[in-house]
Parts: structure tokens; C-alpha cells; sequence
């Protein structure tokens, strides 16, 4: 995809989660692009990019990772949103295991990224019927909580959710990278050049006629 440019700031998010959870497709749903029902697992990872306006009215250019979520690339998956100022956490309601090893996915965020990343969950494939799910809305607000997490409950197909996710972790992630900016400024030492003149006299002993 080609760049896009004369943005005011370039922003890096990342998704992860289990294959399957449903990742492509909530990228698919942002970003307006046919959801292709017989897709396969990603492979590797795929890279998007979305002029997108922010709550301040500044215009940026979010790069948007996809990975893969298969155990065998985790180490590639965390490779490529490496640098991300925000991660969206992705788990399917029908499919208890995505549920299940989020704590793996948290554990890997936590020894991966900064304190300050900024980590919202997405609960996916609400659109599917009530009977077809393995994980209720009551446990994951619980999970949610307990780990100090948004949770936004999305569909790819109704894109119910996904809009709101997205333009909560860009504005945070955008608020996050200007802090990081200042205490960079902040901490920054300025060596002044060395005083030459006084340099030579240093040492030097005036000699006795």
C-alpha cells in the first residue's frame, strides 16, 4: 500500500491475538475493504495505512500491523508491531481459547513494550448468535477490569465497535507519544563547545625573566 503523506504525525498500531480471532477483518471493517469470507490465516504480517483525524483536529497517517497469531510466529508477530505507541488485543466471544490465552498475549505486551503502550481489548464476532458463545459479556468487562483495559465488544461484519476502538487508541496513543516527546526534551543535555581560550591557559606557568 502506498504511504500516505503531508500527515502531521505518523502513528504505529499493532493488532494482536489468536489466528482466527478476527483480526483481518476488523482491519478490513476500518479501513472500508471487502471482507473476503474465504481468506486465509495470515501469514506473517500485513501492514495498513489510514489518514485518520484526530479529536484535536490534527491529521495523521495511522500504519495499522496485522499478524498472524499462530504460536509458531509469535516471536515474528511481536517483531512487527515493535515500536507501536498502542496494541489492540483481539478475542473471538464463539471461541473460548482466544479468551483464554489472553493472559499469554498480556504477559508478552508487558515484557515487550513500555509501561505507557496503550492497550485496548477487542471482543469480536458479537454479530453471531447468543447461543453460539463461549465467552459472556459479564466475563470479559470482569477481564477487562481486573486488567485495566477498555473493552470494546466489535463485529467486523456490522463494524459495530470497531470505529470507537480505533479512535480511542489513536487519540491515547497520539497523547502518549507528544508526553514521550517532552520528557525527551526535557531530559535532553545540551554540552556547550569548550572554552578554547581559557583551555590554553590551564597549566601554564608564566616564566620567570
Amino acid at each position: 500500500m502506498e504511504a500516505i503523506k503531508n500527515c502531521d504525525y505518523s502513528m504505529k498500531l499493532g493488532l494482536l491475538g489468536d489466528s482466527s480471532a478476527g483480526k483481518t477483518c476488523i482491519c478490513c471493517a476500518f479501513l472500508d475493504i471487502e471482507i473476503q469470507h474465504d481468506n486465509l490465516a495470515t501469514i506473517g504480517f500485513e501492514k495498513y495505512e489510514k489518514k485518520y483525524i484526530l479529536e484535536n483536529g490534527k491529521e495523521i497517517n495511522l500504519k495499522i500491523w496485522d499478524t498472524a497469531g499462530q504460536e509458531r510466529f509469535r516471536s515474528q508477530d511481536l517483531q512487527a508491531v515493535r515500536g507501536a505507541f498502542g496494541i489492540i488485543l483481539v478475542f473471538d466471544f464463539t471461541y473460548r481459547i482466544t479468551f483464554q490465552n489472553l493472559e499469554t498475549w498480556l504477559r508478552e505486551i508487558k515484557d515487550n513494550f513500555p509501561d505507557d503502550t496503550v492497550v485496548v481489548l477487542f471482543g469480536n464476532k458479537i454479530d453471531r448468535e447468543k447461543r453460539d458463545w463461549q465467552v459472556t459479556s459479564e466475563e470479559a468487562k470482569e477481564y477487562a477490569t481486573k486488567n485495566n483495559l477498555i473493552l470494546f465488544e466489535t463485529s467486523a461484519i456490522t463494524k459495530e465497535g470497531i470505529n470507537e476502538g480505533f479512535n480511542y487508541i489513536a487519540n491515547k496513543a497520539y497523547s502518549i507519544a507528544e508526553k514521550r516527546k517532552e520528557e525527551k526534551a526535557k531530559t535532553k543535555i545540551i554540552i556547550k563547545p569548550e572554552n578554547k581560550a581559557n583551555e590554553k591557559c590551564v597549566g601554564k606557568k608564566k616564566k620567570n625573566k
